[in-house]
């Protein structure tokens, strides 16, 4: 079957066509002259039996050229059912193709976004670790907060500053102010720092460190006479600007209020002169606007011309 589909097909056809119209002339020659006639009378008795039967040839003439035509055919239908065969693995290549291309590309989203993830998890260390080995400025006052008046009305505040944090700090400047406000009067919703053009106290801590600043006030005796009585509040607020080893500046914010109470020497609240040396008139604002630790904006503070790290390391060496 593969002989007549393949392209010797059509020739064989052919072939035997014409070995049929050979037989058949050489035949009718033979039988002309078995029976004593001229040889050429076999082949044109073999021409008439062609005129006379012409539709029976013509017949068997459309029938090898059907065959032919069947042949031609089917090999076209052979060679198309091959194509479409090429063309179906193909499809399923291409297929395939997209599919591999498409889990490479989730892939590849896949291991994007986890790189986002690991440089975000990194980020966050990094903060965390800053956060956690930073330094910790705080301001506080030793006993007893506010010193004795006098007769002029003057009183003195000492505060210390105090490192808690793990690595070293430079402090930068030290403020305290000083101001008196009705007992119904509040304070302002912001402290209104007024800082003058005094030379700033400044100091390098390390963890658990400790610096000291004082300073002293003065008000008139009519004033002193309404805080002992309490018709009036004296407050004091101040802050501690100082910078980290990170490169970031911070402020440290401090506000106290006078108990004049507390210096009234009672044997029941103070026992001995040790717990009344010990005694603090100074509390606790309790505002997070006040008392805070907070990173300072651009410009706020006196140590913006300096570079943080480089101030410490010169204080270091």
């Amino acid at each position: 079957m593969k002989l007549w589909h393949g392209k010797w097909g059509p020739a064989l056809l052919w072939v035997l066509l014409g070995a049929v119209l050979g037989g058949a002339l050489v035949g009718s020659a033979v039988s002309a002259a078995y029976e004593n006639r001229p040889l050429w009378e076999g082949p044109m008795q073999l021409g008439r039996w062609f005129l006379k039967e012409a539709v029976a040839v013509f017949t068997v003439v459309l029938a090898v050229f059907t065959a032919l035509l069947y042949l031609a055919t089917d090999k076209l239908r052979s060679i198309g059912e091959r194509q479409s065969s090429i063309a179906e693995r193909q499809v399923k290549i291409v297929e395939g193709q997209s599919v591999i291309s498409a889990k490479a590309a989730d892939a590849a989203e896949q291991s994007a976004f986890a790189s986002q993830q690991a440089v975000k998890a990194t980020e966050r260390m990094a903060q965390n670790a800053v956060v956690s080995e930073r330094a910790y400025v705080k301001m506080s006052h030793p006993p007893p907060g506010v010193e004795m008046f006098d007769e002029l009305g003057i009183y003195w505040v000492q505060v210390e500053i105090i490192n808690f944090g793990r690595t070293p700090a430079r402090v930068t400047d030290v403020w305290l102010q000083s101001f008196t406000l009705g007992k119904d009067e509040i304070l302002p919703a912001l402290p209104q720092y007024d800082r003058d053009d005094t030379h700033p106290t400044q100091g390098f801590l390390v963890s658990n460190e400790k610096l000291f600043h004082s300073k002293s006030f003065r008000i008139d005796a009519e004033t002193v006479r309404e805080i002992v009585e309490e018709s009036r509040i004296l407050w004091v607020v101040g802050y501690a600007d100082y910078q980290d080893i990170f490169g970031a500046r911070h402020r440290a914010g401090y506000a106290r209020y006078y108990v004049p109470e507390m210096d009234v020497k009672d044997a029941k609240r103070y026992p001995t002169d040790d717990a009344y040396a010990k005694r603090n008139n100074l509390l606790v604002m309790p505002s997070g606007a006040y008392n805070y630790d907070r990173s300072r904006a651009r410009g706020e503070g006196n140590d913006w011309d300096e570079e943080p790290c480089k101030s410490i390391a010169s204080d270091e060496a």
